[in-house]
């Protein structure tokens, strides 16, 4: 009787890992907490899938505008930056937010505007992206 051969040992099945996704992520700021925005994305991606490929800000009109360029290398990564943006939504000296998805040699976009930009910026289109702005502040007692 002959036996069919079969291998001495199996060979692991590597895991699919997902494609990367490129991200930008910008913030318009105070320019007093810039750096605190700045430590805020480098401590909330440590020791996840993230990886940072690069971290920018501009100061103009007394206003800071951080840029970060990143790339998600696995789904929990992406429930990362959602807390990183609700995070810095909460920061009341925050006042727009903008994130989106883009290949690898996207330009950057436009910075978010501001409250103030919104007004003069009238005729043109609203953005297509995710953006977020900080609600003007309310007193409760009038």
């Amino acid at each position: 009787m002959k036996l069919p051969s079969r291998p001495l040992f199996r060979h692991p099945k590597t895991p699919i890992r997902p494609a990367p996704v490129h991200f930008t992520l910008q913030a318009v700021c105070d320019p007093r907490i810039e750096r605190m925005v700045r430590a805020l994305c480098v401590v909330m991606f440590a020791d996840t899938d993230v990886r940072i490929k690069s971290l920018d800000s501009v100061e103009s009109d007394g206003s800071a505008d951080v840029t970060v360029h990143i790339v998600l290398t696995s789904d929990a990564a992406t429930a990362v930056l959602e807390r990183l943006v609700v995070r810095l939504a909460r920061i009341p000296k925050v006042s727009a937010l903008r994130w989106h998805p883009h290949t690898e040699n996207a330009p950057a976009p436009e910075p978010p505007a501001t409250p103030s930009d919104k007004e003069t910026r009238s005729d043109e289109e609203p953005p297509s992206d995710k953006e977020v702005t900080s609600p003007p502040a309310v007193n409760a007692r009038s």
